[in-house]
């Protein structure tokens, strides 16, 4: 509870809105690792809904990424297609990351879809291979504010 008490206190200096989306985001990780899943999935859906909104593709997948594991062990599973689907639908064929984040998700919904829990190095391998893909075509990825 440290971690997230020294990040409460620091969001209160925050005036940037998208810094705060990113907090928002970060809050929600630690909810999720800490077992409190809806708050977890409020704080991962308002991060997400407002990175869709500043058209930002590489966090907007990583977020979603994040609230799909979260769906996943609350035995939800069917909901995360819907996620990707909207991802693919708000950025349409402008950015070509696309189509690895297709097959990206596609592999974690077959791979846990009559799972009741998404292995945490499984997803972090996911995660890290997109952050490579983004990186690698030349996409920028602001980082986690306090992470």
């Amino acid at each position: 509870m440290t971690i997230l008490s020294e990040t409460w206190r620091q969001y209160a200096q925050v005036r940037d809105d998208r810094e705060q989306v990113r907090i928002c985001w970060l809050e929600g990780r630690i909810w999720t690792q800490l077992g409190q899943r809806e708050e977890a999935e409020q704080l991962l859906i308002a991060a997400r809904r407002n990175l869709i909104a500043e058209l930002s593709l590489c966090e907007s997948l990583l977020c979603s990424l994040d609230l799909a594991v979260l769906l996943i062990e609350s035995g939800r599973a069917a909901e995360v297609p819907q996620l990707f689907a909207e991802i693919a639908e708000t950025f349409m064929a402008a950015h070509a990351a696309l189509d690895i984040a297709r097959r990206v998700s596609a592999q974690l919904v077959a791979e846990t879809e009559c799972a009741q829990e998404v292995p945490r190095p499984h997803a972090t391998a996911a995660a890290a291979m997109l952050r490579r893909v983004f990186r690698a075509r030349g996409y920028r990825i602001e980082s986690l504010p306090f992470a």
